[in-house]
């Protein structure tokens, strides 16, 4: 390539600029699209049934020439806002997944038009210091201290696995100390961090399962018996997954015994807290969730019961200087910064 092939170039690079009016137009037919889809979530179904799923998508593959706006919108109202479930609708009863807001939706298309980049201070300090403030008052929230640190992310699964780093290279669980590591949760535990502990080259971890009451929350009297077998057995108890609104049955384990114990045994304590969480702000979810403020690391889902668009979750560990350690790099590229 060299300097005379510039202009040809230009010219094929302004057809991802359009115009005024052509933007015009697109913004004006995208948003008469929302304000019909908005105008009949009261009365939608919270749930349609499409015997082919969606298959008419498959017709219209992924190539080099564009289908149209009008096309696009009746593919999106047809094969993705009719099939399946709408949490947006007025009668959708579910906890979870949630339903949406307009002024959140507004935000995310106000941040994808400008598309400012938050990943380091110097690149858009508007957008990270939005980012930390957030941050700030979901730490407020629970009670954790000026240390705290963490980040926005895609989800409370992510945000899970972060945690379990940090807490590993805290602890120092590496090499032959992995399968003598003890990890404590319930049966009603997320998922994620099994998955999160696989992906961190945590599988061989000991993994224990304790007893729940009749509300299914941790009992602590189990967990302290499970505690004290494996420093019997020469295993090194080392992280307590408590449940803040465990995604299985809301349940809510008892934190203020579970912090006490943790701090005891000197446990990494870990709260889910991505589906009930932000549950504190109400007096009664401030009662029920009495003890979250002694967690070294808590995972909140904004996109749960704050009802933001997919996806938006976050991590708060009380040491932010733990999670830097565990997690900071730095490159050639990011010299200046």
């Amino acid at each position: 390539m060299t300097l005379d092939d510039l202009p040809e170039l230009e010219r094929l690079a302004r057809a991802l600029e359009p115009d005024p009016s052509l933007r015009a137009r697109a913004f004006a037919r995208t948003v008469q699209y929302a304000h019909q889809y908005l105008d009949g979530i009261a009365d939608a179904p919270a749930y349609r049934t499409d015997p082919q799923r969606a298959a008419a998508l498959l017709d219209h593959p992924i190539d080099e020439h564009g289908i149209g706006l009008e096309t696009a919108l009746a593919l999106i109202e047809a094969q993705v806002d009719r099939p399946g479930i709408a949490p947006t609708s007025g009668r959708f009863a579910g906890y979870i997944p949630g339903g949406g807001l307009v002024h959140a939706a507004l935000g995310d298309f106000l941040a994808a038009i400008s598309n400012r980049y938050a990943g380091v201070f110097f690149a858009s300090p508007g957008a990270v210091r939005i980012e930390n403030l957030l941050l700030r008052w979901m730490a407020d929230l629970a009670r954790l201290p000026a240390t705290c640190a963490g980040y926005l992310s895609a989800g409370g699964s992510g945000a899970t696995l972060s945690a379990i780093v940090t807490a590993r290279d805290t602890a120092g669980i590496e090499g032959e100390a992995i399968a003598r590591a003890a990890v404590y949760v319930t049966e009603h535990a997320h998922h994620c961090v099994r998955k999160a502990l696989r992906i961190a080259g945590l599988g061989r971890v000991q993994w224990r399962l304790i007893a729940v009451d009749a509300g299914y929350r941790m009992r602590p009297d189990a967990l302290q018996d499970a505690i004290r077998q494996d420093r019997a057995d020469g295993l090194q108890p080392w992280l307590l997954v408590a449940a803040a609104g465990a995604t299985n049955t809301g349940a809510v384990d008892p934190l203020t015994a579970l912090a006490e114990i943790a701090g005891c045994e000197q446990l990494w304590l870990h709260v889910d807290a991505a589906y009930g969480g932000f549950f504190l702000l109400t007096e009664t979810g401030r009662q029920r969730l009495a003890g979250i403020e002694a967690a070294d690391s808590l995972v909140m889902d904004p996109h749960k019961s704050l009802f933001l668009p997919y996806g938006t979750g976050a991590l708060l560990v009380r040491d932010g200087e733990k999670l830097h350690q565990a997690m900071s790099e730095g490159a050639d590229y990011m010299q200046d910064t």
